[in-house]
């Protein structure tokens, strides 16, 4: 939003299959964050998530935790209120399938039975891996209630408590259950 582009490095083009081209002709976070509203309200989603009929759901709360706000500080964007909460996927599967150990994707979908489909790390192909993962939970009676707030931070799940099977690790740290060794101190 400067003028200026960024150039991808070959790392994240070769991970994420997104080309230079498409970065240099994206539209600004403001005209993205808008057309996303316009095609929530169209779909009557913004008044359903403000009445918590619907709950936007993430892979971790890190995209819409703390990067977006992030990123559109330093851009001088506002946020619209209706991304104020979300429901982190790796937490809903964590308490409804706490007989299983890890998060990632690739693991939600081994532990479910469902084969993996198109590109890994390709935001549009993970996102329909992620709704079938969702899919399958909702059967099993997922709570999707928010996991994180704006205004209250974490509800549950990961930053509020221990999860079956996490540990008090000697240097201070809850370390998480689904991992061999600390995440801070690499202690086993």
């Amino acid at each position: 939003e400067t003028g200026t582009t960024r150039q991808l490095s070959e790392f994240c083009s070769s991970l994420t299959g997104i080309e230079q081209a498409t970065l240099d002709t994206a539209l600004p976070l403001a005209e993205v964050l808008e057309l996303f509203v316009a095609w929530l309200e169209e779909r009557g989603l913004v008044a359903a998530l403000a009445e918590g009929r619907a709950v936007l759901v993430t892979h971790g709360g890190w995209d819409l935790g703390d990067q977006l706000p992030r990123e559109a500080s330093r851009k001088g964007v506002k946020l619209p209120s209706c991304l104020d909460a979300f429901a982190d996927l790796k937490v809903i599967f964590a308490l409804t399938c706490n007989e299983h150990r890890g998060t990632s994707l690739k693991q939600m979908l081994d532990q479910l039975g469902i084969p993996a489909q198109g590109r890994s790390h390709c935001g549009l192909d993970d996102c329909r891996n992620f709704g079938r993962v969702l899919e399958k939970l909702i059967k099993r009676g997922a709570d999707l209630s928010p996991t994180w707030r704006k205004s209250e931070g974490h509800l549950r799940g990961h930053g509020v408590g221990k999860r079956p099977g996490d540990w008090d690790c000697a240097c201070g740290a809850i370390a998480f259950g689904s991992k061999p060794n600390c995440y801070r101190c690499g202690e086993p």
